[in-house]
């Protein structure tokens, strides 16, 4: 997820770094060294991968993006986006194909892109 969510942003000229942090009181930290003003967050909230073609039920990607701001660590922006492949795909595969476009939907949420 991490890298859609750096393609998105990169193709929109949002100058951003990444970090290992897992929580957020060392992200904001490494924001505010790195004269960042925002840290956003992502977090999967649905992974489901329905592997056989014969079940009928499609794989789904549902995230939710969190936009703070790093000096007031305040929740500034949120949004969700989700996908679900159809029943009828022949295509095998797993969710994680989905990323790509789920990132560009709730960031484009936020950030009113393609609207």
């Amino acid at each position: 997820m991490v890298e859609a969510l750096r393609k998105v942003l990169s193709t929109h000229q949002v100058p951003l770094s990444t970090t290992d942090s897992l929580t957020l009181g060392p992200a904001f930290d490494e924001a505010q060294k790195s004269k960042f003003d925002y840290v956003i967050r992502c977090t999967i909230t649905l992974w489901e991968d329905n592997a056989t073609a014969w079940s009928g039920s499609g794989d789904k990607l549902n995230i939710a993006v969190d936009v703070y701001d790093a000096n007031t660590r305040q929740l500034v922006a949120a949004a969700t986006h989700k996908r679900t492949a159809t029943g009828a795909t022949m295509v095998s595969g797993t969710p994680d194909r989905f990323m790509d476009e789920v990132a560009a939907g709730a960031l484009g949420k936020i950030y009113g892109w393609g609207q």
